[in-house]
């Protein structure tokens, strides 16, 4: 009961936010995760793409013909679908360079491992690293005393 008052009250606010955020309402759709996390981030963008047009509508006086006229404007639709666009690029964008990134902190962190690795077998001989005995495979061939 209290929203449809608000939406009366704020009619103008609530005509720009219900057609703006469509793209946000379509994700949601879609998004059947129990985290919904694409809709969260796809919401998120299309509201900060909506945001100047609002900010607009409330300095101007919250009309309707003003927010008729501002739903007219393309320059609004490409904030707000632009907006939700981007959205859906952070998406699918963000997740494959995290995973980038982590393998190669994985990857570094094992190189410092071996090399201390390395550094402690040449300081305690290699026994250290195979507590159960040396492979065979592992172990390196006796060499004869020079003369």
């Amino acid at each position: 009961m209290a929203s449809i008052v608000a939406a009366a009250a704020a009619f103008p606010t609530f005509l720009i936010l219900a057609v703006g955020l469509m793209p946000a309402a379509v994700a949601s759709l879609i998004d059947h995760s129990r985290e919904r996390d694409l809709s969260g981030c796809i919401l998120a963008a299309n509201l900060s793409g909506l945001t100047p047009s609002l900010v607009k509508l409330w300095w101007g006086g919250n009309g309707l013909d003003q927010a008729l006229a501002l739903l007219s404007d393309v320059f609004v639709w490409l904030m707000a679908i632009g907006s939700a666009a981007l959205g859906w690029v952070l998406v699918f964008l963000i997740p494959p360079l995290i995973e980038v990134l982590l393998i190669a902190v994985a990857n570094q962190k094992l190189r410092r491992l071996r090399a201390r690795q390395k550094h402690l077998i040449e300081e305690w001989g290699e026994e250290i690293a195979y507590p159960g005995g040396l492979p065979e495979s592992e172990k390196t061939p006796a060499r004869a005393p020079v003369a």
